[in-house]
């Protein structure tokens, strides 16, 4: 479940870690054929009319080093503003 997923459920569903790793035995591979589905590059990430923002944004769950959605996202941003934003703290993070 992604970021996207957990906004535009106002949090009823909330995004999980990602993490790729290699066998830890030799001669096994590890193949995978990954689908990603996004939502339209204008579309509003807003939270349902119904629900709150903050509860929405939350990220209790999440390792330590993600930076949080609260500080990448907020109520009023389209895709495409939440994905550079998401890409800059990615980006930072690394670079500090």
């Amino acid at each position: 479940i992604g970021e996207s997923s957990q906004i535009l459920t106002g949090g009823i569903l909330q995004a999980t870690p990602h993490a790729v790793r290699g066998p830890q035995v030799t001669g096994v591979n590890r193949e995978t054929l990954a689908v990603f589905m996004s939502v339209e590059h204008d579309e509003p990430m807003r939270v349902p009319d119904t629900m709150d923002p903050h509860a929405a944004g939350q990220t209790t769950h999440l390792p330590a080093g993600v930076p949080s959605l609260l500080s990448r996202w907020n109520n009023s941003m389209l895709f495409h503003e939440f994905t550079a934003q998401t890409h800059k703290a990615y980006y930072d993070l690394q670079h500090q």
